[in-house]
């Protein structure tokens, strides 16, 4: 009984649910077990073509098994393309094909005809390939998105509006030009600032199609999301550099600057370590035994109850203007949603304005009260055991901590602590005040 390996391919999964990969290994195993052949073990490559170049995993898994014979459902499912039969006649075994017989490589007139069948396979997917690109530039022509993904905010196809994502799109827009900031938009959809700046640049959304980084008008029948006037105001703002977050001046490390060395340099980050900025060798230390020691001492000294009770005047103050802005957005958002039932944003914008002006305000309070009480910050944000004595509730506090942004950590440690390093050779080798 000869034994075989499987090898299973799937060009383009839609649905993502590789159900013809299932029917592939179904019909492979029928044949296998009519035919007297055993299985090893089974190989797959789903959503891949084999035609455009790309590594397929399962496909350099077969070859590295060095398999006794290859089955597959039908033989271009293994091989389209002429570089991969060589490697494939390389093995000199057998491949049955579930559907298209059987090509002996291990003679020549066997490898003779499978190139033969492989030559064909390559024409017929460039044959198709042309057809592809026909079809793709006669839609471009007459102004209809060509064949793809949808794009979010609209349906399959890319011709009619999804009537669930399609207002949230619209409120993206609408909200960036109302002055709110990208990454505001971006956090509250979820998304990164980067993937949110480039779908709202993307012209589709104001009635243009795109083949080939070429732009065309889109046809009537193409469901627009934006107006041109929106969406060039949208473009304006993002292409302002100075709305851009400038890249060279972030601190990337939580004692980088705040911590200070005996010697009274600050200590910097590096390869792993911090170390004095002043003399070399002077003073290091691990970077992840500093930052833990750091964050361990910060939260206890918080949740001491002489500490408390001082911030509670500003976390309620904290609390009444976070409970104040959320019924701030909940009005903006009740707005909003007038536009996917044909309000136009002229007809809104009188109660925009005072809303957008109302939340500026309370922000800018809300601000306020968090630089006048780092306190009031690391309480609100990171307090949540109900006995704040405990070891657990400093487990507790700890995790909250950890998962705060790295500036805020910052402003912590630099309004509560004082850190020094000291050399190796000594007792102690930092304090934390």
């Amino acid at each position: 009984m000869s034994v075989v390996d499987v090898y299973l391919r799937l060009s383009e999964d839609k649905d993502g649910l590789g159900v013809a990969l299932d029917r592939q290994e179904h019909e492979c195993h029928q044949y296998a077990a009519s035919h007297g052949l055993t299985i090893r073990t089974v190989h797959a490559d789903n959503d891949i073509s084999a035609t455009k170049g790309k590594t397929r995993p399962g496909f350099e898994a077969l070859l590295k098994a060095k398999p006794e014979a290859i089955l597959v459902w039908h033989q271009d499912r293994l091989i389209r393309v002429t570089k991969d039969l060589e490697r494939v006649i390389e093995l000199g075994v057998n491949v049955y094909s579930v559907t298209g017989g059987t090509l002996d490589l291990s003679t020549s007139d066997g490898r003779a005809m499978a190139r033969v069948v492989v030559a064909f396979s390559t024409k017929e997917g460039e044959d198709k390939a042309s057809r592809i690109e026909a079809k793709n530039r006669q839609s471009f022509r007459n102004g209809l998105p060509v064949a793809g993904k949808p794009r979010w905010g609209y349906l399959a196809g890319n011709l009619a509006l999804d009537p669930v994502e399609a207002p949230k799109v619209k409120e993206a827009f609408l909200r960036i030009a109302a002055g709110e900031s990208v990454l505001r938009v971006a956090e509250d959809y979820n998304q990164s600032r980067i993937n949110l700046r480039r779908a709202l640049m993307n012209r589709s959304y104001c009635g243009w199609v795109n083949y080939k980084g070429e732009w065309t008008e889109a046809a009537p029948e193409v469901e627009r999301l934006v107006s041109q006037e929106l969406f060039d105001q949208v473009q304006a703002i993002l292409g302002d550099e100075t709305r851009k977050p400038k890249k060279g001046n972030q601190v990337a490390n939580l004692a980088s600057g705040l911590a200070y060395c005996h010697c009274g340099a600050k200590l910097r980050a590096k390869n792993g370590y911090y170390i004095c900025t002043f003399a070399r060798g002077c003073a290091s230390i691990q970077k992840n035994k500093l930052d833990q020691a750091i964050e361990t001492a910060l939260v206890q000294k918080v949740m001491a109850p002489d500490f408390q009770e001082k911030a509670d005047p500003s976390v309620e103050n904290l609390a009444k203007l976070n409970q104040e802005l959320e019924g701030i957005q909940a009005d903006i958002s009740d707005l909003m949603s007038g536009i996917a039932d044909g309000a136009r944003m002229a007809d809104l914008k009188p109660f925009l304005e005072p809303l957008y002006a109302r939340r500026r305000d309370v922000e800018a309070r809300k601000a306020q009260v968090l630089a006048e009480s780092i306190q009031a910050r690391l309480v609100a944000s990171i307090v949540r055991a109900t006995d704040m004595s405990t070891a657990f509730g400093i487990a507790v506090a700890l995790v909250e901590f950890q998962a705060l942004p790295l500036e805020q950590k910052r402003e912590l440690v630099r309004g509560l602590l004082t850190i020094t390093l000291y050399p190796v050779s000594s007792d102690q080798r930092f304090t934390i005040g």
